[in-house]
């Protein structure tokens, strides 16, 4: 779910195999109901969406390894006079080129965005000197083992007190998250 000033809010939904690289999104404030003409399509075709994260009032959509990008975009809302219904597009604001999603249940929130990569466990966040948004490692003490793990493609992450925790094969791997 993606807010809009945190009070709209509209469902986002990827995974389609055969158009990888495209996302849609519900009408605002009706998770029933997709319009016609409510989807991207974000980068290559051969690259899919992995997943979601919020950054701050933006909503980022992660690529694959296939190209990395990830999409920034930031919800304009405005008045449809011919449906007489408010409607927000999506335009993309920037693109930062990342190592790559690699597990779609693995992303999580705690005041920064959390997801797994080739590099583990990575978020999104602002350089001072120039202020630009860039991936930085998070989790680089249990890194190493968490990437050792077969099918690093099923990990899931959920955030619990102040850790980030990442299950897969039965183990749990917990980073504490600094912010």
């Amino acid at each position: 779910l993606y807010g809009l000033n945190g009070q709209e809010t509209q469902l986002f939904v990827t995974g389609n195999p055969e158009h990888k690289n495209k996302d849609f999104w519900c009408q605002l404030n009706d998770p029933t109901y997709f319009g016609d003409l409510s989807y991207s399509q974000l980068g290559q075709d051969n690259s899919a969406i992995i997943g979601y994260s919020k950054l701050g009032g933006y909503l980022a959509a992660h690529k694959d390894q296939e190209s990395g990008d990830i999409y920034i975009r930031g919800g304009q809302l405005y008045h449809d006079d011919v449906s007489n219904l408010d409607k927000i597009i999506y335009p993309v604001t920037n693109v930062l080129t990342g190592s790559g999603a690699i597990a779609k249940y693995a992303f999580a929130n705690f005041g920064e965005p959390l997801f797994l990569t080739k590099y583990g466990i990575q978020t999104i966040t602002t350089k001072e000197l120039t202020n630009r948004d860039y991936e930085q490692v998070r989790g680089d003490r249990i890194n190493k083992r968490l990437l050792a793990e077969s099918n690093v493609k099923d990990a899931v992450g959920v955030i619990y007190k102040d850790f980030y925790l990442v299950s897969i094969n039965g183990h749990v791997y917990l980073s504490l998250i600094h912010i």
